[in-house]
């Protein structure tokens, strides 16, 4: 344990870096260090951190609409990619949405039937065993595969 007249030590009984007896090798790295990593942190700190707005959450981001594939030209490679790549992502939305729906209806049919001791699944839960048809019909005719 430190005593009051000692040096300040961490936490861990060892003498801080800066007060070590240091090679000039170490010493020479951290000038270097410090020269080249010296402009960059301080155009961050100063510069960088005080411009930059509020953070935006990924899961928000915005995509532009683009025109489905039938009104694409032929010749219009980058028109394609750009609505087959949007319709890949809408699908796996959709997807992702289906999965929800049916985790409520599993989670209902689950509540239902313990709670209730109610075993006939025709007629527990119908809002959303509805709501699980229209879904996967309403895929089925926008994907169509």
């Amino acid at each position: 344990m430190p005593r009051e007249g000692d040096r300040d030590v961490n936490n861990f009984g060892l003498i801080p870096l800066d007060e070590q007896v240091q090679s000039p090798v170490v010493k020479a790295i951290r000038v270097l260090g410090k020269i080249f990593d010296g402009p960059v942190t301080w155009f961050r700190v100063n510069v960088s951190e005080r411009f930059k707005g509020p953070p935006y959450p990924y899961y928000h981001k915005k995509f532009h609409p683009v025109p489905p594939i039938s009104d694409c030209y032929t010749d219009d490679l980058s028109c394609i990619y750009e609505a087959h790549s949007a319709f890949l992502r809408q699908k796996k939305v959709d997807y992702e949405i289906l999965k929800i729906i049916r985790q409520r209806y599993e989670n209902c049919s689950y509540w239902e039937r313990t709670v209730n001791e109610f075993h006939d699944l025709d007629k527990i839960c119908l809002k959303e065993k509805q709501d699980v048809r229209d879904t996967e019909i309403n895929l089925f005719i926008k994907c169509k595969w």
